[in-house]
C-alpha cells in the first residue's frame, strides 16, 4: 500500500493523525473519539488521568467528525453549520469510488442542537454533511465498566475477543508442549535406567 492509499484509508476510517494536527499537545483523546484508548479507573493512575476525567465530566467543546463533501476541500477550509463557523478541515481525501471525504474538529452551533451524522454543513462554501467515523468511540458505558460506545465499539470488542482467544490458544499450546517435554524426559530417564540396569547385570 502506497502513502496516498494509506492516507486515504486513514481518513476514511477516521483515525486521527499527528501529522495532520488531529493529535498533539493541544488535543484531547476523548475529543478525537479515542475513548477506547484511555481509562478513568486505573488503580495506579497515569499522567493526565485527572485532566481526562475533568474533560469527560465537563463535556467537550469540540469533536473530531467526518465530512462527506460535494466539492474538493483542503486542510484549513472552514466548516460552517447554519451559517456559523464551527471548525476547520484537518484532512481530506478522495475514495477509490470518487467520493470526497474529510476530517474536521467541529463544535456544536451556538444556536443549539447536537452534532449528529447527516447534519447539513458547508465546507469552503460548498454543501457537505457530517458523517460518523467508523472507528470512533464517543462515550464510556454507564457504570464505569470500562466499556465504550460508538461506531468503533463493536470493532474493538471483536478485537479484544480475538486477542483473548489467541491468548487462550497460546496457553493451551504451551501446556501441550510442556506435557510433551515432560513425557520425552520421562522416556529418556526410563531408557537410561534400563541401560544402567543392563550394564549392572
Amino acid at each position: 500500500m502506497g502513502e496516498d492509499e494509506w492516507e486515504c484509508s486513514r481518513v476514511l476510517a477516521g483515525r486521527p493523525s499527528l501529522a495532520a494536527g488531529e493529535l498533539g499537545p493541544g488535543s484531547r483523546p476523548l475529543e478525537a473519539g479515542l475513548y477506547h484508548a484511555v481509562s478513568l479507573h486505573k488503580a495506579i493512575g497515569y499522567d493526565g488521568m485527572r485532566s481526562v476525567r475533568a474533560a469527560e465530566a465537563a463535556g467537550h467543546a469540540r469533536e473530531l467528525w467526518g465530512l462527506e463533501l460535494n466539492a474538493p476541500a483542503a486542510p484549513g477550509d472552514a466548516v460552517t453549520i447554519a451559517g456559523e463557523r464551527v471548525g476547520r478541515v484537518t484532512s481530506a481525501t478522495v475514495s477509490p469510488t470518487g467520493r470526497r471525504f474529510a476530517l474536521a474538529y467541529v463544535t456544536a452551533p451556538a444556536g443549539g442542537g447536537a452534532l449528529a451524522a447527516g447534519l447539513a454543513a458547508e465546507v469552503g462554501g460548498a454543501p457537505a454533511m457530517l458523517a460518523e467515523l467508523p472507528f470512533a468511540t464517543r462515550r464510556f458505558l454507564a457504570g464505569g465498566s470500562g466499556g465504550v460506545l460508538g461506531p468503533g465499539a463493536e470493532v474493538f470488542a471483536r478485537r479484544q475477543a480475538e486477542a483473548t482467544a489467541r491468548q487462550v490458544a497460546d496457553a493451551e499450546s504451551e501446556a501441550r508442549a510442556r506435557v510433551e517435554r515432560i513425557a520425552a524426559a520421562a522416556d529418556k530417564l526410563a531408557a537410561w535406567r534400563e541401560q544402567q540396569m543392563g550394564g549392572a547385570a
